[in-house]
């Protein structure tokens, strides 16, 4: 140590300045060498973390609410998508034609009435007839001709459910059941039965049948209103003045007085009778002209015909089919037509052709 002083001491202060400031600037670059090497350690603090995880929360929160909104959403358009199917399967797509004739199709046009229940348009009714042809008759004749009706179902596409009982359920977007042949649907009949004029349908909604939720979702849907209107599948011709414009081609060799026009069609099931079936008011056919146009009017009978292809029969006073006579009946056929009520135009034409 001596030896140590006795050069500190003989370097005089010029020297140990220079030999101070070399220890100080090692010292400084060690100590810089040694930061490099060592990684820096830092962290959240507590209200960071909870800032974080509350934004996380209220993230998962949004999407949730999303996911369900969507899935209600998808659900609302398929029981929509639905009801319009049922409204079809009822009365059928008249804007379709096949060879430039409306395709006449749906429950209501081959059965004559409104279903009573969904699953009539899914499964045959209890005592029910199949598509054919039905008999039509005058007071006189035992038969002028047929019109053509029945079940020809299923109007709706619906595979069985699973399981044992497989059940051929045609629900709505939230697969509502109530246990009963509406398959979950709220389903009201306005009419007296046969005659059933109107037909409300609706789904209940996300919250079911026993629900009372009043959010968008929850609500019956539709709100208010029928499925399907009296004026959707039939019309009243009691107001309706002409309704028929008949045309007799052929010439005659004496005059016919009350001739009437019957008009004959499907009802609940079987075609409707003569007592039943719409009846004009009386038209008298002169000799000598070839073709005579009479413009008339619902007199008796029934005056509300359904939806549907009808049969018009030209029927003299005691009953007989006039074919240029009265006194016996020969093979003429009916004048088929069809009714679409929507397009409905009146006067319709009959072409009556005698021989």
């Amino acid at each position: 140590m001596s030896t140590h002083v006795n050069q500190m001491s003989s370097m005089g202060d010029a020297g140990l300045l220079s030999h101070t400031r070399a220890l100080i600037v090692a010292k400084f670059n060690q100590s810089r060498c040694l930061n490099k090497q060592k990684p820096f350690v830092g962290g959240f603090s507590l209200l960071e973390l909870l800032v974080v995880v509350s934004l996380l929360g209220m993230l998962a929160l949004a999407t949730t609410v999303m996911v369900d909104n969507t899935d209600d959403q998808q659900r609302f358009e398929l029981t929509r998508t639905r009801l319009q199917q049922i409204r079809t399967a009822i009365i059928g797509d008249t804007s379709r034609t096949f060879n430039g004739e409306p395709v006449l199709s749906g429950f209501a046009i081959d059965m004559g009435r409104l279903p009573t229940n969904i699953n009539e348009l899914v499964e045959l009714p209890a005592g029910a007839n199949v598509w054919q042809g039905f008999p039509i008759a005058t007071s006189s004749a035992s038969a002028v001709g047929e019109v053509y009706a029945g079940w020809r179902g299923p109007y709706l596409d619906v595979m069985p459910s699973a399981g044992a009982s497989a059940v051929r359920a045609f629900r709505d977007g939230w697969a509502n059941d109530d246990g009963t042949d509406n398959f979950g649907w709220a389903v009201a009949i306005s009419g007296t039965s046969p005659n059933h004029s109107a037909l409300s349908i609706k789904s209940y909604g996300s919250d079911g049948p026993t629900g009372t939720g009043t959010s968008v979702y929850e609500e019956d849907y539709p709100a208010s209103g029928n499925l399907v209107e009296p004026r959707d599948w039939q019309v009243d011709f009691s107001a309706i003045d002409p309704a028929f414009r008949v045309t007799i081609n052929g010439l005659l060799n004496q005059n016919f007085p009350n001739l009437r026009l019957y008009v004959f069609f499907m009802k609940s099931n079987a075609a409707s009778s003569y007592a039943d079936a719409f009846v004009s008011n009386a038209m008298t056919a002169v000799s000598g002209v070839p073709a005579q146009v009479f413009d008339v009017a619902h007199e008796s009978g029934t005056s509300v015909l359904p939806i549907g292809k009808l049969a018009a029969v030209l029927v003299c006073e005691d009953g007989h089919i006039f074919d240029g006579n009265c006194d016996s009946d020969v093979d003429i056929s009916p004048f088929y037509f069809p009714l679409l009520p929507r397009a409905f135009a009146p006067p319709i034409n009959i072409q009556w052709n005698i021989q």
